[in-house]
């Protein structure tokens, strides 16, 4: 079995995503196929990063790995909250830890492992009954159509064999928070693809994920890229809600934030595709 131990800080920026990657590249490269995770980290941690760690078993199991987590009760308590310990289904283990493996899964509807239209149909809707935001019509079809759209291309477009939908309220700071995870091949390497094919040189992972957020880029000719997933409804929703959107994929983190918009290079190579997406119930002011 391989023991793998992580204490560092999982709370926020491109350290904490890098720290996911280096995570994943660890079970992914693993010459056991037993690995277990021994996380002490006892700081702040964001529930964007307690998602991601509720979905390195898939991740593990995608590699044939079986990958088990053993934490502190502040994690234990957090992955509770989403719903992460009712997904695995825990089986009595000592207080204050958790263990999960590919066999104990068990459908819960705050973090769900997406397989069927109709799986993204029940899930979106949820999402649309749980958005703490008064809609118009119009602006509620677009949200389940923008919403939808995403979990859709990572099922058929992403080369994916896990797609993990995730949905919770972060309620000290009235923000409701709705998650895609997916381990296909990625947004850079899909643009890089399409490049390459063209005949045109690649870019790095920033400059690639950049290409794929410019208004009126053509993505529907690349497979995993969000093309139409409308990037620009997602962030034209963002920007009239006050919302944030986080896209991390391959060595690079995107987020759109107070109607600003940042790229960062990682160190690590992120293993397939998140679009995480926040929505507060009162509109932030700058």
């Amino acid at each position: 079995m391989t023991v793998i131990k992580f204490s560092e800080s999982l709370c926020k920026g491109a350290s904490a995503f890098d720290r996911i990657a280096k995570l994943q590249e660890q079970i992914k490269t693993s010459e056991d196929k037993d690995v277990r995770m021994i996380i002490s980290s006892d700081g702040r941690i964001g529930l964007t990063f307690v998602f991601l760690l509720g979905c390195l078993p898939l991740y593990g199991s995608s590699y044939g790995k079986k990958v088990q987590i053993v934490v502190c009760p502040k994690i234990y308590r957090l992955l509770a909250q989403i719903n992460v310990i009712d997904y695995y289904k825990n089986k009595g283990y000592p207080e204050g830890t958790y263990k999960i493996a590919e066999e104990d899964l068990l459908k819960q509807p705050a973090f769900k492992k997406i397989e069927t239209p109709e799986d993204i149909i029940a899930f979106v809707q949820d999402i649309r009954m749980e958005v703490p935001l008064q809609l118009s019509p119009e602006m509620e079809d677009g949200l389940v159509s923008m919403v939808g759209e995403m979990y859709q291309n990572a099922l058929e477009h992403a080369n994916a064999t896990i797609v993990v939908g995730g949905k919770y309220f972060k309620n000290q700071k009235n923000k409701y928070c709705f998650s895609c995870y997916d381990n296909g091949i990625g947004i850079p390497k899909n643009v890089n693809t399409f490049f390459i094919n063209k005949g045109e040189p690649t870019k790095k992972d920033v400059d690639a994920i950049n290409w794929a957020m410019q208004k009126g880029t053509s993505t529907n000719e690349v497979e995993g890229i969000p093309r139409g997933v409308g990037m620009d409804l997602l962030r034209s929703f963002a920007k009239s809600n006050g919302g944030v959107i986080r896209i991390c994929s391959g060595k690079a983190l995107y987020v759109f934030n107070h109607g600003e918009e940042k790229y960062f290079e990682l160190r690590n190579e992120f293993c397939g595709t998140l679009i995480e997406m926040d929505i507060f119930s009162v509109p932030i002011k700058s």
